[in-house]
């Protein structure tokens, strides 16, 4: 029972969080985790290269400065950008909007990682048929043949 308390305690703390946060910085900030690891990774040889070519860092260390500030830089960049949307958003009178939204994405999120977790637990042991709800025991079941298809 203690774990839909969890399950409900999560995403109620994860709609609060996103309609403190709203929409546009949580997607945001998946959005600039997302670019920057994509793009860091992309652009990792040339600006590796560029580096040892002039000589300002050392080979050991020239791999993770190259990631680390393509990375920086571009999820920084994403982050000024949605504060510039945000401003129009809220000049334009949906600020609400922007909250409200928020505030699914947020509970969804939390939903889902608690969900994600539930399942590692259950595949781990840790979570057994009695220690837990028939209902959440289905539910993990079920999340878990959706989500993790091709786990195994």
């Amino acid at each position: 029972m203690i774990y839909e308390y969890i399950l409900l305690g999560g995403t109620i703390m994860g709609a609060i969080v996103g309609y403190i946060k709203g929409f546009l910085k949580q997607i945001s900030s998946i959005a600039g985790l997302t670019v920057g690891y994509f793009f860091s990774s992309l652009f990792l040889p040339q600006l590796h290269e560029l580096l040892l070519r002039n000589r300002i860092i050392s080979k050991e260390t020239s791999v993770w400065v190259s990631f680390f500030c393509i990375f920086l830089i571009l999820f920084i960049s994403i982050l000024f950008l949605s504060r510039f949307i945000e401003r129009i958003l809220k000049k334009l009178g949906l600020g609400f909007t922007n909250q409200f939204a928020g505030m699914v994405l947020g509970a969804l999120k939390y939903f889902l990682i608690i969900m994600i977790l539930y399942c590692l637990f259950y595949f781990l042991n840790i979570i057994t048929e009695e220690n837990c709800s028939i209902n959440l025991l289905n539910f993990v079941s079920l999340f878990k043949a959706v989500i993790f298809k091709y786990v195994q």
